[in-house]
């Protein structure tokens, strides 16, 4: 889900959303790659978080794959 569909979400159950500062902090590198993806979308490709998401999907079937794989061959 988009960060907007989240909020969309929340608004509408009346969730009160908690804010985890360490998404801010950037000693983390996921607060800094987060902190990227705005400049890569504004310079160089504005669906970047739609194809991160595909790429994501894509990776995880990936590996879905190869752990099957991995276990058709222990047996």
């Amino acid at each position: 889900l988009s960060r907007a569909q989240v909020r969309d979400y929340v608004a509408h159950h009346g969730v009160t959303p908690r804010h985890d500062p360490t998404n801010d902090d950037p000693r983390y590198p996921r607060s800094r790659v987060r902190a990227l993806l705005p400049v890569l979308a504004e310079t160089f490709q504005p669906r970047v978080g739609e194809a991160l998401r595909r790429l994501a999907a894509h990776a995880a079937r990936d590996a879905a794959y190869l752990e099957r794989a991995a276990d058709t061959l222990e047996a």
